[in-house]
């Protein structure tokens, strides 16, 4: 069997990397595939590149709109999708050239509802910020594992991207229209709905960091959406499964403390001292929950800095970006 997948990609703004992404698109080896680009009202060329690009490769299908922020454009893209299985790719991403093979593959040999892959986290330069994994291993996950994963953060993101999955999952599942950290929002509702989740640990995903990605653009009021999105996703899974109370409080705590870092590493106004002040008291009343679990040093080191109060994780913060950006620097 040769099913279609449906690969979606938004576009906004992303001239300069467009044509690398659509070139590891179109070279997969794996042929039965349609790509629907979605221009989300681009100010530059990017409408153009995506025209050009349909021209050259009939399986791809260009769709423009009015600026209406990621979560419409893979909404319009799901629309407009005709294939068996779903993947999302970033625009300012690639990806290896067995990628949707891979997905496929396992997908087909596992009669699962959705296959994911490890992914190599790279700077604009090519660097790897992550180790890269080359390692052919496979993890089966029911439901529920696959759950715990997804809140640990570990062996899964809640990233759509480096996913496949069947499009019956989203029957009745769109992304929150005019929102970010729409990811956030969506992805545990699909895994709610499956059975059987693969992860295949081969790493076929390059995600890039950009410059302009970085905490240059925080806005703490809007980051507090991820805030509620954790939130809504610790309920959501705990109304199925209660025995993960520990795990999905841990990534609802997760965005507390990356909330936190992002007003500390940005400095911050009345305002945003406010916020900082409520951000830690929900730090302090989740961090005894997420220490019973088996959570990773960093995290750990996070709690134990506010043990010492609000200046202490705030200096911890601090010198654990100072590292982060001497190790970039190295490499």
């Amino acid at each position: 069997m040769n099913e279609l997948v449906s690969v979606i990609i938004p576009v906004y703004n992303v001239e300069k990397y467009l044509n690398t992404c659509l070139e590891s698109v179109v070279g997969q080896s794996y042929r039965n595939i349609e790509i629907i680009l979605i221009n989300d009202g681009s100010k530059d060329k990017s409408g153009e590149i995506c025209d050009e690009w349909a021209k050259k490769d009939d399986r791809i299908k260009v769709v423009h709109q009015d600026n209406a922020g990621v979560a419409a454009a893979r909404n319009r893209g799901l629309l407009s999708s005709n294939g068996l299985y779903i993947a999302f790719i970033d625009a300012d991403d690639k990806v290896q050239s067995e990628y949707i093979a891979y997905l496929v593959s396992l997908l087909r040999q596992y009669d699962a509802d959705i296959t994911a892959c490890s992914a190599n986290y790279m700077t604009e330069e090519g660097y790897f910020t992550k180790k890269r994994n080359d390692k052919d291993e496979v993890v089966l996950l029911s439901q529920r594992d696959a759950l715990y994963e997804l809140c640990s953060d570990r062996i899964m993101t809640v990233s759509v991207w480096g996913k496949l999955f069947k499009k019956t999952l989203f029957e009745g599942i769109l992304f929150p229209f005019g929102e970010i950290f729409e990811d956030l929002a969506t992805t545990y509702k699909l895994f709610l709905k499956a059975e059987k989740i693969i992860l295949g640990k081969k790493a076929l995903y390059d995600y890039i960091r950009h410059e302009h990605s970085i905490m240059t653009s925080f806005i703490p009021r809007k980051r507090l959406k991820a805030i509620s999105f954790a939130e809504e996703m610790k309920e959501g899974i705990l109304q199925k499964h209660p025995e993960l109370e520990g795990i999905a409080t841990k990534r609802a705590f997760a965005e507390y403390v990356y909330t936190y870092r992002g007003i500390v590493l940005n400095k911050y106004d009345k305002d945003t001292k406010i916020l900082l002040h409520d951000l830690y008291i929900k730090i302090k009343e989740q961090r005894g929950v997420v220490w019973k679990e088996n959570i990773s040093l960093k995290f750990r080191c996070y709690i134990i800095c506010s043990w010492f109060g609000k200046k202490a994780l705030e200096y911890g913060l601090l010198f654990e970006e100072f590292l982060t950006r001497k190790l970039l620097l190295r490499k």
